[in-house]
């Protein structure tokens, strides 16, 4: 390699350090932009602060546990184990899924060098049994075509 082609890698190599040492901390790692513990969900829509003003509020990912969100809304309204829907109220129900041995696993595969390794993922022991996500859906909806009104639909019940 001739001399001004080491210059020109090291000029380069020292823009690249010092450019990636110029940026700030990440907003998320400092202590004063963390989320308010009295409002986990700061995105919430207003008319739809099921989190923050509703039924929810009591709940927490990863540490309430089915006890705790039947204690709230009652028994589900379908037998299951990892994923139940209970009524939220007259217009929304909600499903709830819990972390399980079973269904938690995240499995998949990757080629390295020509070698397939085998991955698996389990939860936590301590996430066993909590709540892992929560859906809101509504029972009663409207459709509106995208399409400039070719079709109307009819308010619709989900079943």
């Amino acid at each position: 390699m001739k001399p001004s082609g080491v210059f020109l890698v090291l000029l380069i190599a020292l823009a690249f350090f010092t450019i990636t040492r110029a940026q700030p901390p990440c907003p998320s790692s400092t202590a004063e932009s963390s989320a308010d513990p009295r409002d986990p969900y700061p995105n919430e829509l207003d008319g739809y602060r099921f989190f923050r003003d509703g039924k929810l509020k009591n709940i927490r990912l990863r540490v309430s546990t089915r006890a705790d969100v039947e204690k709230i809304f009652g028994p589900a309204r379908e037998p299951g184990k990892d994923f139940l829907t209970y009524q939220y109220d007259g217009d929304w129900d909600i499903t709830v899924g819990y972390y399980s041995p079973e269904h938690s696993i995240l499995s998949y595969q990757r080629e390295i060098d020509g070698v397939t390794v085998n991955y698996r993922r389990l939860p936590k022991l301590e996430t066993i049994g909590k709540v892992q996500q929560i859906s809101l859906n509504p029972k009663l909806y409207r459709v509106t075509p995208t399409n400039q009104g070719r079709r109307i639909y009819e308010t619709t019940t989900n079943p």
